[in-house]
């Protein structure tokens, strides 16, 4: 095991990458917790969910995330799964050696391609993830999804996928470059029945809020923003997994209080 990776690493990865990490870190109750590649790649599903990388994956191959979890917990089921939320983490945790790989690939994919706000987004680390065989993340993959080669996917994932993400979906590239492997579509069922609107609920918030991030001049900017009655609307802008979904997240429940009457979070 090794303690964390070089300083100033934790400052460069995006809010979704500090959730990942948290989640990790959850799932192992042992004091401090340590990461490893099969909890990390929960934590990025937990993290972005429905829309991780590994999720749109599983859904090409007709499998879901419960899957991965119960292959996760049959294969290493010392670690405790029902965390409701993250930790509330403010550096990088202990990581074993196969995830600091990982994440010393990711790092590297973030300095051939870089994005737009400097940040390391989360489909990089699951790129990472990808690249080191001997793991036992890399290992449930490729037991999961055969007949497909995963070692196929990873290079189709990192030269073909991250290159463009900004403009292409993964479920594209996945149908383009795996035909015919993907799960049938179930047929849609009509009724004729009335939906009735669902009740409308007080502000509840996903434990993402509960990150700590270093992003306190963003807040600050959307804060003063929802100040201004003659902006009634915000739009955060940036590339997938940059953290957009967690800063807005964070920045709602911040001003919770500002909204009495009730907020409604869609993602």
């Amino acid at each position: 095991m090794t303690a964390s990776v070089a300083t100033g690493v934790w400052e460069r990865l995006s809010l979704s990458c500090h959730a990942a990490f948290g989640w990790a870190a959850a799932f192992d109750t042992n004091s401090p917790p340590t990461v490893v590649t099969e909890t990390l790649l929960l934590g990025i599903v937990r993290a972005h969910r429905p829309n991780s990388e590994p999720e749109v994956l599983l859904r090409h191959f007709g499998l879901t995330v419960a899957d991965l979890e119960g292959a996760v917990r049959r294969t290493s089921p010392q670690f405790e799964y029902t965390a409701a939320n993250p930790l509330s983490l403010t550096e990088m945790p202990r990581l074993s050696a196969n995830t600091q790989r990982a994440l010393d690939t990711a790092l590297v994919l973030n300095e051939r391609i870089p994005t737009g706000d400097g940040f390391m987004p989360l489909s990089y680390l699951f790129g990472g993830l990808l690249t080191v065989e001997s793991s036992i993340a890399f290992q449930l993959l490729k037991d999961m999804l055969k007949p497909a080669d995963l070692g196929e996917i990873a290079v189709s994932y990192a030269g073909e996928f991250l290159p463009q993400a900004s403009t292409v979906s993964y479920d594209v590239i996945l149908r383009e470059r795996f035909p015919g492997t993907a799960a049938p579509e179930q047929p849609s069922v009509k009724s004729t029945a009335r939906l009735e609107p669902p009740p409308r609920e007080r502000t509840v918030f996903s434990g993402q809020a509960q990150v700590q991030v270093s992003r306190n001049a963003e807040l600050r900017m959307i804060e003063d923003a929802l100040a201004n009655p003659s902006r009634p609307l915000v739009i955060l802008k940036g590339p997938r997994g940059a953290g957009k979904t967690a800063l807005g997240i964070l920045a709602s429940s911040r001003l919770a209080s500002k909204f009495p009457d009730g907020q409604i979070t869609v993602s």
